[in-house]
């Protein structure tokens, strides 16, 4: 049935439409009422406390303050409310949420944030600094580091100067420089990673001696160094055999069709599947199983042997793994 509307129920229909649509009425037609403005303003921001006099300049950041106060334009202001001396230091953007400072001199500062938004709402926070005297004097301290040795067929090393540079004290800066003084004849470019940190990655070793040459540099442009010798051996597992007894053969299936072993070895790290050859006993049959019979991986210390023929009887039964190491 067709209902045709007259002029006042157009007018009214028009009316409810236009206020649903702008937010005055909710779907049961009566008045929405907007959210409360915010009255309050929270402060958050991080600044150092403690420096030495050798740093130049500090970060203060408050960009944080935006994300807890809501979704309304919030804006700062920062002042040096406290300051030794006659000089004030120099902010470099007062009314940014994230700003650099510099110009210190030694004694105790404090840093005075207001946050507030259009509507005047507003807060503060302090934040205290002192600084105090640079005592950097003379090279950098260097505990000797300990040599090291490694066999084959690990081809690298970590040498690692945490806790050996020694330096006064607090928030220093050093420059590492890490460089090869010497390696065996005829051997390959050592590749050195991470040879401006204290710790060094060395990679691509041969047999023979190598000599690590570390230099650091403080602040002052002050050096020291020391090195490591490190001696690569050879292998000593190439040409030999272990046997690995009463493994057991684990059902990884829950069903009785497919049997897994592992065979766990230090020897194993660092060595890639040609340099092993693996034999598995069956000690039904009392013979060494097909390696058709059979896949294995190698991954870091571990052997995995999973078996696939159903002719196999394996449940309950432990075996026997033969490694040969080339």
């Amino acid at each position: 049935m067709l209902v045709m509307l007259n002029s006042q129920s157009r007018q009214f229909t028009s009316m409810a439409i236009v206020l649903f649509m702008s937010g005055c009425l909710g779907f049961d037609g009566t008045p929405v009422k907007p959210p409360p403005a915010l009255t309050t303003v929270a402060v958050s921001a991080t600044a150092p406390e403690l420096i030495y006099s050798n740093v130049k300049e500090i970060v203060m950041d408050a960009r944080r303050s935006a994300l807890i106060n809501g979704r309304r334009e919030i804006f700062y202001h920062w002042v040096c409310a406290q300051y030794p001396g006659t000089v004030l230091p120099k902010i470099d953007s007062a009314t940014a949420a994230y700003t650099t400072v510099s110009g210190f001199e030694i004694g105790n500062y404090v840093f005075r944030l207001r946050v507030f938004d259009k509507n005047g709402n507003e807060a503060f926070d302090d934040f205290p600094l002192e600084v105090r005297k640079d005592t950097l004097v003379g090279p950098p301290q260097i505990i000797p580091m300990p040599d090291g040795t490694i066999n084959l067929p690990q081809d690298q090393i970590i040498i690692s100067s945490t806790d050996h540079v020694i330096g006064n004290y607090y928030n220093r800066v050093f420059i590492f420089d890490w460089s090869v003084l010497q390696q065996p004849p005829g051997s390959q470019e050592v590749l050195l990673k991470n040879k401006s940190n204290a710790s060094l990655l060395a990679e691509g070793l041969s047999l023979g001696s190598y000599s690590f040459r570390m230099e650091v540099t403080n602040e002052l442009g002050l050096k020291a160094s020391d090195t490591v010798d490190v001696l690569v051996r050879s292998d000593t597992l190439a040409g030999t055999t272990k046997v690995y007894e009463n493994i057991d053969w684990l059902d990884i299936s829950n069903a009785g069709t497919q049997y897994a072993l592992i065979v766990q070895e230090p020897g194993f790290i660092y060595r890639t599947r040609d340099m092993i050859e693996i034999r598995v006993w069956d000690p039904v049959k009392k013979e060494w199983i097909d390696s058709d019979k059979y896949l294995w991986s190698l991954a870091y210390s571990e052997i995995r042997v999973t078996a696939y023929s159903f002719e196999l009887q394996l449940e309950g039964v432990r075996t026997n793994v033969e490694v040969k190491f080339k």
